[in-house]
């Protein structure tokens, strides 16, 4: 396995993203739709420089791209009107791109992230093709903690090797 570094603001980064991603689940719940929407916009975006950052091939990269962004342009739809429904099915559709993208990253890091993300990233693809039967709490149930831990580890630096720097500078990653 290739080491890779993160930089402590790619770190901060997935800090940002899991705070995000329970603040526009509790949002939500707790009926505040707006605020729910806006958390997910800075959920999505803050994922941004993961998807630079972790290592996964460039096909694997441009999923994780076409979620956050069709994901970003739902959340933002929502905010301005449009139909729940219409969202929720299009949110499902983008969260296969979404799989591709977190179980091809989660591919180059430790164990436990590695474990974490391929199991996220099947929930998310079981969950789009079988929402129409078994409804949103499945995605509740296993997509929420899964992806709180799956960023918790990245944001804590448990996720890669934090103590190997790559010695080619195309190789590391690091935001400005």
């Amino acid at each position: 396995m290739e080491s890779i570094y993160l930089s402590t603001r790619a770190r901060a980064f997935a800090a940002v993203s899991a705070l995000g991603w329970v603040g526009m689940f509790v949002l939500t719940g707790a009926g505040q739709t707006y605020a729910g929407d806006l958390s997910g916009v800075v959920y999505h975006l803050a994922l941004v420089p993961l998807v630079v950052a972790l290592p996964a091939p460039d096909w694997a990269k441009a999923a994780g791209y076409v979620w956050i962004f069709c994901d970003t342009a739902l959340n933002v739809a929502g905010i301005n009107g449009l139909d729940d429904d219409i969202v929720w099915a299009f949110r499902l559709g983008v969260h296969i791109a979404a799989a591709v993208w977190i179980v091809n990253a989660s591919g180059g890091l430790r164990p436990a992230a590695r474990v974490t993300g391929t199991l996220l990233g099947a929930s998310l693809a079981v969950h789009a093709v079988t929402a129409p039967v078994v409804g949103e709490a499945p995605l509740a149930i296993t997509a929420f903690p899964l992806m709180v831990v799956w960023l918790g580890l990245i944001a804590a630096g448990r996720a890669v090797d934090s103590s190997v720097v790559q010695t080619e500078a195309s190789r590391r990653v690091e935001l400005p």
